[in-house]
C-alpha cells in the first residue's frame, strides 16, 4: 500500500469520538484504553496525543501517549487506537477525577480533545465504610435497648 499526498483540495479533519474509560463510577484504573478516532478528510492521518487522569487536586495519577504504534487512519474512516496508561501516582479510595484526552495529526494541521470526569471508589474502601455504617447502626440499636 503506498500513501501518496498531492498539494492543493485537501482536508485535514480528525476527531476523537469516543474512549473505552469508565464513565460515572469506576472502581479500578484500567491499564490501557482504546480511543475510537473518526478520519473525516480526505488524505490520510496519524494521530498522536497524550491521556492523563488527574484528581481534584491537580494531580496526574495515570497518564499514557496515544498512538506510539503510528497507526495510520484512512480517509472518510474510523479506527480504535489504543493507549496503554501508566500509573504516575496513588490515588485517595474515593476521589472525583478528570480525564484530559488531547492530541494533534502527525502534520499538525488538526487538533482534538475531549475532557470528561467519573467518580472512583475503591472496592476494599467500600468494604470498610460499609462494615464502619453496620458497627454504628449495631452500636446505636444497642444504646437504644439501654436506655428503655
Amino acid at each position: 500500500l503506498i500513501l501518496v499526498r498531492k498539494v492543493g483540495g485537501e482536508r485535514f479533519n480528525i476527531n476523537l469520538l469516543d474512549n473505552n474509560w469508565p464513565k460515572g463510577i469506576a472502581f479500578s484504573y484500567p491499564q490501557n484504553t482504546l480511543l475510537k478516532m473518526q478520519n473525516e478528510g480526505n488524505v490520510h492521518l496519524i494521530p498522536y496525543g497524550t491521556f492523563e487522569v488527574k484528581d481534584i487536586f491537580g494531580r496526574v495519577l495515570y497518564s499514557g501517549i496515544i498512538n506510539s504504534s503510528s497507526h495510520i487512519i484512512l480517509p472518510e474512516s474510523r479506527r480504535y487506537i489504543q493507549a496503554d496508561v501508566r500509573s504516575r501516582s496513588f490515588s485517595y479510595p474515593i476521589s472525583i477525577n478528570e480525564i484530559v484526552i488531547k492530541g494533534e495529526d502527525s502534520i499538525k494541521k488538526t487538533s482534538y480533545s475531549q475532557r470528561g470526569t467519573f467518580l472512583y471508589v475503591n472496592p476494599t474502601a467500600l468494604v470498610v465504610l460499609g462494615f464502619l455504617v453496620l458497627l454504628v447502626v449495631i452500636r446505636i440499636g444497642k444504646y437504644k435497648k439501654r436506655k428503655q
